[in-house]
């Protein structure tokens, strides 16, 4: 049953293609897209249509991005699969139903494909989405998917490659088609953004508002990237270039030195962000000489107005490099969930007594000002040895002062995804 049905499903794909060539044909006779048939192969790029993957088909249509067209005939009838020697009347009315859409397609500008499920021959007509979906690597063999390879919006191009429109050039639109502009990282790195880092102006759809953040982009065309959201440089470490004993406004606003990659992206626009696509992963990461370690909180959010956090659970602690058997220890533990954060003018600890920002030099996540972990404190100074301070970088389980010589950079990243 198996083998036959894979062998209906082939049949059918290679009958809905010759379907749908029909449709070009048919198409470049009443609106002249292409000077003649001739031209087809020759300028394959250029083409009106070409078939590709369709993946996340019930995505699609719950969005309303996937329409289908109400059926003028019935089921195509193979003639072969039926023992018939003449084709039943529905084919050709069944065969008007794909020509209708791409025909319909082509007219209007917002259209950019049409389907057929091959089992019930469903024709849908496919529209940008709201969301951005991944490069579709597994196609759904009930679907035989034509897309528009003019389709590209906001002065996107095709990619005849990955056979998609190329973001890269437009003013961080991202997308299929490239319909909207980005609102995370990962949006960039699926709508064919470069790889590395580099610092991007994300708009979020709620306000319209633009954030300036740090990615990272492997630039594979997939749901690979992260998104920085605090990051300081071991020169900076060293110099102190910047004082991060900064006041509530200061913090909530944020900073990027946009000629490195060091900076803040506030705290303002992190709730943005998680709001955005809450629950993400943050990642607190430490660089120690050749070493780093991490600890990835999942499902970390914040709340509104005080930024409390709150996480679902910790992954196991990493540590990579060369550094001597140390464990380090949980940064934001069980007691933590529900700290605020506070700084010097704005004291939101539990400690009743003490400012716990104002103590230690620097806003964080405070409970009881025993805290390890805040990020936004100094290093060790490299020259002269310092008992164990709260006002310095500190990492449970890890004596940093042992590589303050070779302290490298902190950061917060949030992990993305597009799922």
């Amino acid at each position: 049953m198996k083998v036959l049905k894979l062998i209906q499903v082939a049949r059918s794909k290679i009958l809905t293609s010759f379907i749908l060539w029909h449709a070009v044909v048919d198409i470049n006779s009443k609106y002249g897209f292409w000077a003649s048939l001739g031209s087809v192969a020759s300028q394959a790029p250029s083409q009106q249509f070409v078939h590709k993957s369709l993946c996340s088909v019930s995505e699609r249509i719950a969005l309303g991005c996937m329409v289908p067209l109400e059926l003028r005939g019935g089921p195509l009838v193979d003639q072969h699969a039926n023992g018939s020697n003449s084709t039943s009347s529905s084919n050709s009315t069944a065969s008007m139903d794909l020509i209708q859409c791409a025909v319909e397609c082509a007219q209007n500008g917002s259209c950019v494909g049409c389907s057929r499920n091959l089992s019930d021959w469903q024709v849908y007509q496919h529209w940008p989405c709201e969301r951005v979906f991944p490069l579709c690597h597994t196609e759904e063999d009930e679907f035989y998917y034509m897309e528009r390879t003019n389709a590209c919006q906001n002065s996107g191009v095709w990619d005849e490659t990955v056979k998609r429109c190329s973001c890269e050039g437009t003013e961080l639109y991202v997308g299929e088609f490239c319909q909207r502009r980005a609102r995370q990282c990962v949006e960039l790195e699926a709508s064919g953004y470069p790889g590395g880092y580099k610092h991007y102006i994300l708009n979020f759809s709620e306000d319209g508002a633009d954030v300036p953040v740090l990615c990272w982009l492997a630039g594979v065309w997939d749901n690979a990237a992260s998104m920085t959201v605090y990051r300081r440089q071991h020169a900076e470490l060293e110099q102190e270039e910047r004082n991060y004993n900064l006041t509530w406004e200061e913090y909530e606003t944020g900073f990027w030195e946009t000629d490195t990659i060091n900076g803040w992206v506030g705290l303002v626009n992190l709730f943005k962000i998680l709001h955005y696509n809450n629950p993400q992963s943050l990642i607190m990461r430490v660089h120690v000489g050749d070493s780093k370690f991490e600890q990835i909180y999942l499902g970390f959010a914040l709340e509104e107005e005080t930024y409390a956090l709150t996480y679902t659970s910790v992954s196991t602690t990493r540590k990579q490099g060369t550094i001597p058997e140390e464990t380090p220890g949980i940064c934001f533990s069980e007691v933590m969930k529900g700290s605020r954060f506070s700084t010097w003018d704005r004291d939101n600890d539990a400690n009743p007594v003490m400012n716990c920002a104002a103590e230690a030099g620097g806003g964080w996540w405070f409970q009881s000002c025993s805290e390890s972990c805040n990020l936004f404190l100094p290093a060790y100074d490299t020259q002269v040895p310092e008992p164990e301070s709260y006002t310095k970088v500190r990492f449970p389980g890890i004596d940093v002062r042992t590589y303050a010589d070779s302290f490298g950079p902190v950061a917060l990243i949030l992990l993305e995804s597009l799922e």
